[in-house]
């Protein structure tokens, strides 16, 4: 079986760092330079599959935050996975499978291109990689993003198994940033359900972990889900701390859709609080923002708000 050189581990490493950091333009950057500029007799076929395969998640995951297209992520996805299943590079293979899967998902999550389950193939067959390699950080990551796609098709308790299963390995192992995720899916589970009290403790949990992992571009998110359970508490003053800190990173990031949603519920913490003229700023905010990235689905949202709000 193929290795990879250290020079394309040593890449991998510092794309993914630059990921973490917010700068995912920068980290694609620099594997598609290496990619286009080396001399394909000194970059062997598993050294092109992974920093495919990487380059892939990181155009997923931009195109999961800024509702970017995802033809380049599985253009290099769907490369890669045919240089891994050729050179039999499993551990390869199994993140390109995983992020081709959530490419998908994402396809349908923000375009309603496809199905949920049109991702589980994918995603399934990642877990039975992964499983067969050993490769723990791996486990985990595919048993959240099938865990996603159980949710996403009303399937409440496997996806609750698959959180837990995650959470442990995780836990276990010191993969804070994996670890993040599967809380973070917990705490959705437990929002759903009504239990908004377990749901806070899980999302605090989860923000900590990403802190505490450097994990900078998901804390938008982080702090936003926080802000909108408090919400939900009627917790309004730490719930608009909250709102305004994703506000802060999604603003640093060029994360303009979860601004949106972040302005949409700083409006409902006003309302819920009786000032209806900063509600009204922030619901104006929220729709202009979401006209400038074309979210048809905010406009309409937030314009509904505000007649609501002017007519009362």
């Amino acid at each position: 079986m193929p290795s990879l050189q250290q020079s394309t581990q040593q890449l991998e490493q510092n794309s993914l760092r630059l990921f973490y950091d917010g700068k995912i333009e920068e980290g694609i950057g620099l594997l598609r330079s290496e990619l286009n500029a080396a001399d394909p007799n000194v970059l062997s076929s598993a050294d092109r599959a992974r920093l495919l395969a990487v380059m892939g998640k990181l155009h997923s995951h931009q195109a999961f935050l800024m509702n970017s297209s995802l033809d380049v992520a599985l253009e290099s996805l769907n490369e890669a996975v045919q240089i891994a299943e050729e050179l039999g590079e499993n551990e390869t293979l199994g993140i390109a499978l995983s992020y081709r899967g959530f490419a998908t998902y994402t396809n349908t999550f923000h375009n309603a291109i496809g199905h949920y389950q049109d991702a589980l193939p994918d995603i399934d067959r990642s877990l039975e990689i992964r499983e067969e390699i050993e490769d723990v950080r791996g486990i985990a990551e595919s048993l959240i993003y099938q865990g996603i796609l159980y949710e996403r098709t009303e399937q409440p308790a496997r996806a609750n198994a698959n959180y837990e299963r995650a959470a442990q390995i995780t836990h276990e192992h010191g993969f804070e940033l994996e670890e993040s995720y599967a809380v973070r899916h917990l705490a959705f589970i437990r929002q759903n359900d009504g239990d908004l009290e377990g749901a806070r403790e899980y999302f605090e949990r989860s923000l900590e972990l990403r802190q505490k992992a450097g994990f900078r571009t998901g804390l938008a998110l982080s702090h936003f889900s926080l802000g909108g359970v408090l919400l939900d508490l009627k917790r309004y003053d730490e719930a608009l701390e909250q709102l305004n800190h994703a506000e802060s990173y999604a603003s640093e990031f060029g994360l303009t859709r979860v601004r949106t949603l972040c302005h949409y519920l700083l409006g409902e913490g006003a309302t819920a609080q009786g000032d209806v003229d900063e509600a009204v700023a922030q619901l104006e905010r929220s729709r202009d923002l979401s006209r400038e990235i074309d979210y048809e689905v905010g406009v309409q949202r937030e314009e509904t708000k505000l007649r609501e709000l002017l007519s009362g």
